[in-house]
């Protein structure tokens, strides 16, 4: 594979495996979507008032090697794509406009995609036929599904943490707690793990993302881990090396809400992972691509909470046994094994009575796993389920899988389709009664009374596209002003939108207003009226000096692609 140069030159793949996935599951795997290559447009910008590329293409090159060098290495060869650089793009507009005085950090970020996109689609690129598009530079580095904003290739440990955020995964937290305690009452530490690459500190590119991370991508499978149910000693290999056939993770059900992840890391150069192991909470309520995510997905438990330092995290063979009495849950770590990879041994016991335990089925989508399904056509739905109460296996203690179609808003499914009692679980639905729009899928899978009768609580949500790529959300009626105006209460600003994939995809609406001196004096969020009407009335706020004021209003998507509009209006 080849990264493809619009000039006509052909640089190195860099193979970021940056998917804007239509099929997931939270906290559970997503099937072959993450394994497959993906098209990647990367948009190179200038502006009138910073001309010139910001990069060569050498560092293009370079940068294409290591991320593919880093993504081969920690999807264990799965992840891949084919990308196109564009030519330097002209933006339509001056660096200056994405950037003014009192917006924040980042600039508006939303609206500089836009724009690109739309540049380069006048330049000719079908951007519709790309399942990523990166933009450089991008007023800063950061990332969300299907889209990066990169400022400089060279910053390669930073570009992998973004890369990261593309794929949909959060940022790797600790748990901090209040008592000086590895489980007491505490709280999600953001960027807390330095272990992992969605973390904080230095040398990310050295880091593999975590188990539960790799499990979630679909990178791990359920062959790859052992879920443990059971008194025993179990063996793991060092997952940062290549898979060799031993199991590369525990997975231990702790209660309705929470897994325990175990690894073993031996790449990073470090004494103490490189002879611990570290032990990880997974939030099954962890809503894998649901726009209103808020729940993080991992927390590093600390087995050293007395040093304040997270880089004490691995628990030791010299630590003896790690004790969660809530769960029943004991844990502990024997010892390195010169195997290859290098292994390490640990032992997990149960001091609840059996079967006290039960835990949700284990639930992943298989299909779908594109981005898009044409209207009129058949998008098949495909999860894989298990039990882990009664065995690993596609089917095991589950006496039911159904699946139902949501639009937007709070109103019931479109659709929900007939339960399937036995695997596989696969049903064909029929798109002809959908309209241009997203929409979500929910899958849930119930155990059979004999395994609990519990049903998965971590809902898997899915966007299932009928246009394509996601667009920027439209101005329908510019804005309008009352004007003139003597006082607030007099104020009303009105704007009209839509979004092309449907208006349930509109995350916010925003106002600025700008005085006569140029100085940012009020931000505001519209209110929705319904039918895209979004409106502001009474701001409060004293309008001291006379003159000509400027309303500036942004209309957002969730994947914070955004159209702005700008109009004046008078106080007397």
């Amino acid at each position: 594979m080849r990264i493809v140069h619009a000039l006509g030159r052909s640089l190195p793949l860099f193979a970021v495996a940056s998917v804007l996935f239509s099929g997931a599951s939270s906290a559970l795997a997503v099937g072959p979507s993450a394994a497959s290559d993906r098209a990647v447009l990367l948009m190179h910008v200038d502006f009138s008032d910073a001309r010139g590329p910001s990069f060569s293409d050498g560092e293009f090159s370079r940068a294409a090697r290591s991320l593919d060098r880093y993504l081969k290495s920690t999807s264990y060869g799965l992840a891949g794509v084919e990308a196109t650089v564009t030519k330097l793009l002209r933006m339509p507009r001056p660096l200056s406009y994405y950037n003014p005085s009192g917006t924040p950090k980042g600039g508006l970020r939303g609206e500089l995609m836009a724009d690109a996109l739309d540049m380069a689609e006048a330049a000719g690129y079908d951007i519709d036929a790309y399942d990523i598009h990166w933009l450089t530079p991008g007023q800063g580095t950061t990332g969300v599904a299907g889209k990066v904003w990169g400022n400089n290739p060279n910053s390669i440990g930073i570009i992998v943490h973004e890369v990261g955020h593309s794929l949909n995964i959060p940022h790797a937290n600790s748990w901090r707690t209040n008592d000086g305690t590895t489980t007491g009452s505490g709280y999600s530490k953001e960027y807390g793990n330095r272990f992992d690459p969605m973390g904080a500190g230095k040398d990310r590119y050295q880091r593999h993302f975590n188990t539960a991370t790799k499990y979630l991508l679909g990178w791990l499978g359920e062959g790859d881990i052992t879920t443990v149910t059971k008194d025993g000693i179990y063996r793991i290999q060092a997952h940062d090396r290549p898979l060799s056939g031993m199991s590369a993770a525990l997975r231990i059900p702790r209660n309705r809400k929470q897994n325990y992840w175990v690894e073993f890391r031996d790449a990073l150069g470090d004494r103490r992972s490189a002879n611990g192991a570290l032990v990880m909470w997974e939030n099954l309520s962890f809503q894998y691509l649901n726009p209103n995510q808020s729940d993080t997905h991992t927390n590093l438990l600390d087995m050293h909470p007395a040093t304040a330092d997270i880089r004490d995290a691995p628990l030791l063979p010299t630590d003896g046994w790690f004790d969660d009495d809530e769960a029943g849950i004991r844990i502990r770590v024997l010892g390195k094994v010169q195997t290859t990879p290098v292994s390490l041994d640990v032992e997990v016991q149960f001091t609840h009575p059996a079967g006290a335990l039960d835990a949700p089925p284990s639930l992943s989508f298989v299909q779908p796993f594109g981005t898009a399904s044409s209207i009129g056509g058949t998008t098949v739905f495909e999860a894989i389920a298990h039990d882990p109460d009664r065995g690993t296996a596609n089917g095991d203690g589950i006496e039911s899988v159904v699946f139902e179609v949501y639009g937007g808003g709070n109103e019931p499914p479109i659709a929900v389709l007939p339960p399937i009692t036995e695997p596989p679980y696969r049903q064909e639905f029929d798109t002809s009664g959908l309209v241009d729009a997203g929409y979500t899928v929910l899958c849930r899978a119930t155990s059979t009374a004999n395994a609990g009768g519990n049903f998965s609580t971590d809902l898997t949500y899915v966007r299932v596209r009928c246009n394509g790529a996601n667009r920027s959300p439209k101005i329908v009626c510019g804005l309008a002003l009352a004007s003139p105006i003597t006082k607030a209460s007099q104020f009303r600003a009105e704007i009209v939108v839509n979004d092309p994939n449907g208006l349930e995809d509109i995350a916010k609406v925003q106002g600025w207003i700008v005085s006569p001196t140029r100085a940012r004096v009020g931000k505001f969020s519209l209110k929705h009226e319904g039918a895209g009407v979004y409106t502001l009335a009474h701001p409060h706020m004293n309008f001291s000096r006379p003159g000509t004021y400027t309303f500036i209003a942004r209309v957002s998507d969730r994947r914070q692609l955004s159209r702005r509009d700008v109009a004046t209006f008078i106080v007397k």
